[in-house]
């Protein structure tokens, strides 16, 4: 046997002594059912979140609230002699949420537990707001909407390619987190092959067949495959 198909055993041991196909498939299903449990789970929950929300409005009179177009609430307007009912209505869950509305700057909105529909209420109070400031100053829609245009901002660089600085760190960032993670996962199996051999003493009887020399580099080919193979297993 010469020295590199003495390596080439010996890498080929290492590798099929770690990785089993069938275990890496296995490992792979696993890790894919876990991911997708975790990415499918809490959607399951948001199927409530996409029904239609309807929140009583008390004092609608004062600020007109309105839905915001894809946000989902209907507001229903009711008098205020209502509101201890709706209240117990909102406790009861038999409606999401009470909008009472003491001035265009005081509103109050009454929900059983957190919503994570408060922000579309806000959203809505605050167009409903801006409407009335604008209707009240005499304002056209096109001198608002050229007030509240933002300016034109143009960044240039005095250094090519210093555009690509956040981009190119989150690159550089992935391949030294995968390099590291590589170097880890191949001292893992070092430390783990050298201490099980010297546990069962197979050094000693295969160095008396090959080469030292070819032994420690079809190790280290081996090993070296070995976590790559484990990193690629992973990032899949």
């Amino acid at each position: 046997m010469t020295y590199w198909q003495a390596v080439q055993a010996v890498m080929r041991w290492e590798f099929q002594r770690y990785i089993k196909w069938k275990q890496q498939i296995i490992g792979m299903l696993i890790t894919m059912v876990v991911v997708g449990a975790f990415v499918v789970l809490p959607r399951l929950g948001d199927d409530d979140d996409e029904r239609v929300r309807t929140v009583a409005v008390i004092g609608g009179d004062v600020l007109p609230v309105t839905g915001v177009e894809g946000s989902e609430l209907a507001f229903v307007a009711h008098p205020p002699s209502e509101e201890e009912e709706i209240r117990r209505r909102v406790e009861a869950e038999e409606l999401d949420g009470l909008l009472i509305v003491r001035s265009p700057d005081e509103v109050e909105l009454v929900v059983r537990r957190d919503a994570g529909w408060a922000g579309a209420v806000h959203a809505a109070i605050t167009s409903a707001r801006r409407e009335q400031m604008i209707t009240r100053t005499g304002l056209s829609s096109e001198q608002v909407a050229n007030i509240l245009a933002p300016p034109a901002l143009e960044v240039s660089y005095t250094s090519a390619g210093a555009g690509a600085g956040r981009s190119g760190r989150i690159t550089v960032i992935i391949v030294i987190s995968l390099m590291l993670f590589t170097v880890f996962v191949g001292m893992s199996y070092i430390f783990g092959s050298i201490t099980g051999e010297k546990q069962i003493r197979v050094t000693e009887q295969v160095i008396s067949a090959i080469p030292p020399q070819a032994w420690i580099d079809g190790k280290i080919l081996g090993l070296m495959l070995v976590s790559i193979a484990g990193v690629i297993a992973q990032v899949i």
